[in-house]
């Protein structure tokens, strides 16, 4: 058993208590059940509860021999470490994501957890995972900020115009922006298990990224078209367009560059690179690619006359400016540039 952390969000403490009836429940400074989260079914013995000093996950541990991370809404969220025998006992080390782990055999482990950066954006809208069950959404140009609590682990996460799709473990929840403010409400809870590395949401679809197969979902959960390609996508990027007939840009591990439309099955080769792809953007008038390989070398291409423009070495990254067809911006070596045409690069320490 423990008290759940006192933080800005959540003045009152509550005990949390695992009990071998396979159940957490939580109990107030009065011994009375909390009424609004009452009793969570568990499918193991609990031997140890130990919150995060942010208050908003514990890691469980105990007689299935695994240590495991719960969200403070008592919703399993993943399984970190396996052991070899039980497991008495598992803690954080305050404000960090450092565990120590105690075995029934007499074993004394440290595992670090690190939680991988989930983020998306579009336009003026940046949506990014916090405290790994819920997503902060930001409009950069006004200033706002918008917390949705999902309550369980948050896979991936996409935005697009209106819409904002966050995936869990067994579900896709898909919710639409209100008119009057910063606001998302939800729209449509899609239950199934969708396995993917990349994620992105369009007006009337959903595209999943995984290996080298590209998939595409309408909104109701079902599977409208499939591609397949000869190596692994390393990049993919959803650029716009009409609704039902969106396009996007595909980086491959051999060094293609796709573009592919949610309507066509035929996907088009824009480049060959000798170098896997690690990323690569269309401009406005959709003449001009540029491309960041394994290599950290950009490269511009024409792609009417095919010819190379210009190239930078020690990038990571490049995208286009969505107004003006010649600014590209593009950034590594802990340094942003921002190039227009063929002119010398403007330059900023980041």
């Amino acid at each position: 058993m423990e008290w759940t952390p006192i933080t800005n969000e959540h003045q009152e403490s509550y005990l949390l208590v695992g009990c071998w009836d396979r159940t957490f429940y939580y109990l107030n400074s009065e011994g009375e059940v909390r009424e609004k989260i009452s009793e969570k079914r568990i499918p193991f013995n609990p031997l140890s509860i130990n919150f995060h000093s942010s208050g908003e996950f514990f890691l469980a541990s105990g007689a299935n021999k695994k240590i495991s991370v719960w969200s403070r809404d008592l919703g399993f969220l993943t399984d970190v470490v396996d052991v070899r025998d039980w497991s008495w006992c598992s803690k954080f080390r305050p404000k960090s994501m450092e565990i120590a782990v105690t075995t029934n055999d007499g074993v004394i482990a440290l595992h670090e957890l690190s939680k991988k950066p989930i983020f998306s954006n579009y336009e003026e809208l940046f949506a990014t995972r916090d405290n790994l069950t819920d997503i902060v959404v930001e409009n950069l140009l006004l200033n706002q900020k918008l917390r949705i609590r999902c309550k369980e682990l948050i896979k991936k996460v996409s935005i697009f115009k209106e819409k904002l799709a966050v995936l869990q473990n067994d579900r896709l929840l898909i919710y639409i922006a209100s008119e009057e403010s910063l606001k998302y409400n939800p729209f449509r809870k899609i239950t199934k298990q969708f396995d993917c590395e990349s994620m992105a949401i369009l007006n009337s679809h959903v595209v999943f990224a995984k290996d080298s197969k590209v998939q595409l979902y309408n909104l109701m959960g079902e599977l409208e078209r499939e591609w397949v390609f000869e190596s692994n996508l390393t990049f993919v990027k959803a650029l716009g367009g009409p609704p039902k007939r969106e396009h996007l840009v595909l980086g491959l591990q051999n060094g293609q560059v796709f573009k592919i439309f949610v309507d066509n099955s035929f996907p088009i080769q824009l480049y060959k690179s000798s170098a896997a792809i690690r990323c690569c953007d269309l401009n406005l008038t959709k003449k001009k690619l540029a491309v960041v390989d394994a290599n950290n070398n950009l490269l511009v291409i024409d792609l009417i006359s095919q010819a190379h423009l210009y190239q930078e070495m020690g990038t990571t990254s490049c995208v286009w400016n969505s107004d003006l067809e010649d600014v590209l911006a593009y950034s590594g070596n802990g340094v942003l540039s921002i190039r227009t045409g063929t002119m010398p690069a403007l330059t900023q320490k980041t």
